[in-house]
């Protein structure tokens, strides 16, 4: 029985994007959605050689060869960097997931790399904790990495028509803002990669309670989105915060020694692999407490935080812990009082099942026992209450 197949048919460009048309065998229907058009667009522009362009087609189809034993067919060559790169990455997953072992690669043509001089670093930032943690590193005096642009990928958690174009914009506009105040360039990406992919349909293939998004493809989007970026970068950094996705759920997608098998068209690097997420948080507001103001965090809203989600709530638990005052970020104020709920709700619970929120109680203005620092939090929260009428 033929292996299934996965075949570009055309691929077009303008000075802003990419697009590529391809099919698939029947057998691989079920996994993605009815449009067989993938596009990547870059505001700094698209390459212009097909056969970089074609890598970043087979970059970005790749999972279906690793997981199902596709073959990902090109009738434009694809150069070897790029092929060397991505069996890397295969080998790695199906060593970690125990898929078969299959090189999805075996009958494209292969052309030589092209020899150009790279000499910039960037860093995908999403104004979060951890890539707010990681441009403090990066940009620090006496750091030996170059930093040169701050990245921002849309339509990456959140589909577009989720969100609105204001939304859309708020993301756009805090990335621009942060990098141009540290006379830094910026770039957004974006790509159609999450309409796709049926993401949950893959996640049969991942321990339980991992899924496709969190084993792989939150790290691999970002891999295949660069392949087409004009700019020529050197190095590109990736925010850690994911370590404790190996513990929790068994996957790799968090740590350096999957991020690091990605090396075209340039290496990524994981920065900050283990810390946790309290020391950041306390990092910066020791170093740049402005950078709370535009925090994005949210992945359930659209907006860059909310007063509801897990997420948002922990972290801004674990400012409170960190003596900060959430009147400073860009928290709303009625999280306040859904985080006092929050606290009384959790604190005669077992320990187990609240990670986030036992994180804050590591907070340094916190001491004693654990119900005290609940007691200890519960009294800062109380001051920082929203007077009656104010905005919510």
């Amino acid at each position: 029985m033929s292996a299934p197949r996965v075949e570009l048919l055309e691929l077009g460009r303008d000075p802003w994007r990419a697009v590529f048309s391809f099919r698939v065998s029947p057998e691989l229907e079920p996994l993605l959605w009815d449009e067989r058009l993938l596009v990547l667009a870059c505001s700094e522009g698209v390459r212009s050689e097909p056969e970089v362009l074609a890598a970043a087609f087979v970059n970005a189809l790749a999972p279906l060869g690793w997981i199902y034993g596709a073959e990902i067919l090109s009738p434009v060559p694809v150069p070897r960097g790029a092929l060397a790169s991505l069996r890397e990455v295969g080998a790695f997953l199906q060593r970690h997931y125990g898929w078969p072992a299959h090189d999805p690669f075996s009958h494209l043509e292969t052309c030589e790399d092209l020899d150009l001089p790279r000499h910039h670093g960037a860093l995908m930032f999403s104004a979060g904790i951890d890539s707010s943690m990681a441009l403090l590193e990066l940009g620090g005096r006496g750091s030996d990495r170059p930093l040169d642009w701050l990245i921002h990928v849309s339509n990456f958690e959140n589909l577009d028509s989720q969100t609105t174009e204001a939304q859309q914009r708020a993301a756009l506009e805090t990335t621009r803002g942060v990098a141009e105040a540290r006379g830094l360039g910026w770039m957004h990406l974006w790509t159609n990669i999450a309409g796709v992919f049926k993401h949950n349909r893959f996640d049969d293939r991942f321990p339980e309670s991992c899924s496709f998004w969190l084993g792989l493809e939150h790290v691999h989007h970002i891999a295949t989105a660069l392949c087409a970026v004009r700019p020529l970068l050197a190095r590109t950094y990736l925010a850690g915060g994911f370590s404790e996705l190996l513990t929790r759920v068994g996957s790799c997608a968090g740590s350096a020694a999957y991020v690091d098998r990605y090396s075209y068209p340039a290496p990524l690097e994981l920065i900050h692999e283990h810390e946790r997420r309290q020391w950041k948080v306390e990092q910066i507001l020791d170093r740049d407490p402005e950078l709370l103001e535009s925090l994005r965090v949210c992945y359930s809203s659209g907006d860059g935080t909310c007063g509801e989600c897990r997420k948002c709530q922990a972290t801004a638990l674990m400012i409170v812990a960190a003596g900060g005052d959430l009147a400073r970020t860009s928290f709303p104020p009625r999280i306040v009082p859904a985080l006092i709920d929050t606290i009384t709700e959790i604190r005669p619970l077992p320990v187990e099942g609240h990670r986030f929120y036992n994180q804050a109680l590591e907070g340094r203005v916190l001491s004693g026992d654990r119900q005290q620092r609940f007691d200890q939090l519960l009294e800062r929260l109380a001051a920082m209450q929203p007077q009656s009428g104010g905005s919510t």
